[in-house]
């Protein structure tokens, strides 16, 4: 999942959102597609040593990409960006404390990775394969609510 603090052009308030999301098909070593495939990526662009572990995540196809409407998920409570206090128990929590988002060398973890994805399916997000340079910049309406599973919901998954 990809997120970033957007400034909203209304209001001039920084809000933290989802922009988007990355389904993992495989993780293989930059040398397996090299000499094949130079254009692939910015690994394969370049000469890699023989013992070189440089790695390339590459995403599924299908529902992986950049949002064409952004999904607010963050507020500054605490003297910091954290996520919403709804998104957290939403989510089953992340690894950082109450849920903090801003700025970290260490990214947060989700602690209950299946929750998020039941409330990532809820929000129907739409996606796009296209750079924001060659299309439409994302959007980020205020605004919303994310759609949150109920218990009966959580229950059956």
């Amino acid at each position: 999942m990809f997120y970033a603090g957007l400034r909203d052009v209304s209001t001039r308030r920084l809000v933290y959102a989802i922009t988007g999301i990355f389904f993992v098909q495989v993780v293989e070593l930059a040398l397996a597609r090299g000499a094949s495939e130079p254009d692939f990526n910015a690994h394969t662009r370049r000469l890699l040593p023989k013992d070189a572990d440089d790695v390339i995540v590459v995403a599924k196809r299908e529902g992986s990409g950049r949002l064409t409407r952004c999904i607010p998920v963050g507020e500054y409570r605490s003297n910091a960006y954290r996520l919403r206090k709804d998104i957290l128990t939403a989510w089953g929590g992340i690894s950082s404390r109450d849920g903090y988002i801003q700025r970290s060398a260490v990214f947060p973890v989700f602690l209950t990775p299946a929750q998020f994805l039941r409330w990532w399916r809820l929000q129907q997000p739409a996606v796009t394969r296209k750079n924001f340079l060659h299309s439409k910049m994302a959007t980020c309406e205020l605004p919303a609510e994310p759609v949150h599973p109920t218990e009966d919901a959580l229950a059956d998954d």
